[in-house]
C-alpha cells in the first residue's frame, strides 16, 4: 500500500496533479484518491501504467501486482509458478529509484500526447 501511495505521488508530481493523472489513466481524480488511501483496489494494469510514468519497469510492476492480487489462492500459486520468474525476489521501492527528492517534470513533444518523465539534470546540460 505504502509502495502504490509513493508511486501515485510521483505520477501526480510528472503529470502536474491527480486530476491530471486520472486523465493519463483514464479514471477520474476520485479514483486516484481511492487508490491513494486503499478504499479501492487500483488494478494490476493501471499500476503497470503508473510505473511507467514514474520510469519503473511496468512489467515487473505488472508480474508483481497480478501476483498479489491472487496471492494465497489456487489461481495465485498457479501464476506463481508460471509468471514466478518475471518476479523480481525484491522490488525497489521508487524512492530507491527515483531518490527521494527527485525533481520530476512532465516534457511533451509538440504533436504527441505521450509524455515521458525525465530528470531536470538532463535539461541542464543544453542551453
Amino acid at each position: 500500500m505504502q509502495e502504490l501511495t509513493e508511486l501515485l505521488e510521483k505520477a501526480a508530481t510528472v503529470c502536474g496533479n491527480y486530476s491530471r493523472l486520472g486523465e493519463e489513466l483514464g479514471v477520474s481524480r476520485m479514483t486516484v484518491n481511492q487508490w491513494k488511501t486503499g478504499a479501492k483496489p487500483c488494478p494490476p494494469e493501471d499500476q503497470a501504467r503508473i510505473a511507467d510514468l514514474v520510469g519503473l519497469d511496468p512489467v515487473e510492476m505488472l508480474v508483481n501486482a497480478v501476483l498479489e492480487r491472487h496471492a494465497g489462492t489456487p489461481k495465485g500459486e498457479a501464476l506463481s509458478r508460471v509468471l514466478g520468474k518475471w518476479a523480481p525476489t525484491k522490488q525497489k521501492a521508487p524512492s530507491e529509484v527515483l531518490g527521494a527528492d527527485a525533481n520530476w517534470r512532465k516534457r511533451t513533444v509538440q504533436g504527441h500526447r505521450e509524455f515521458h518523465p525525465l530528470p531536470d539534470a538532463i535539461f541542464n546540460q543544453f542551453p
